[in-house]
């Protein structure tokens, strides 16, 4: 069995920003409009980790861990655009693994807001 390198697990941080909400607000989005997620992650020293995968989660009123999908870690950035199909609040979680596949830290959870929105031609309101 392999086990993690211990100091791995704690020289990483992680924290999740959303944008491209039309309110102009991240924390109010609109079902049907796409945001961004994006999650940053820095080495102890605060350094950019350079590789990597982040998995996304949507973590919502009945507690439930909707992976929204994965994506590589690039220059300590990993992004993911989301387009949420119900209304509610919502915490947007990440989680990052190693390019050894060691599940490390997941960040905590970004409130945000789902209303109802109207997409129109790629104009959301």
């Amino acid at each position: 069995m392999f086990a993690p390198n211990a100091a791995a697990l704690t020289a990483t941080t992680i924290s999740v920003a959303l944008t491209g909400s039309p309110t102009g607000s991240a924390d109010i989005i609109g079902t049907g409009c796409p945001v961004t997620i994006t999650a940053t992650l820095k080495q102890s020293g605060g350094a950019a980790v350079p590789q990597g995968t982040v998995e996304f989660f949507d973590v919502n009123a009945t507690a439930s861990h909707l992976v929204l999908g994965s994506a590589q870690v690039s220059g300590g950035v990993a992004t993911l655009s989301w387009t949420p199909a119900t209304s509610g609040q919502n915490a947007i979680t990440a989680g990052y693994f190693d390019p050894q596949l060691q599940y490390l830290p997941i960040a905590g959870g970004t409130p945000v807001q789902v209303t109802p929105g109207i997409n129109i031609a790629g104009f959301c309101i």
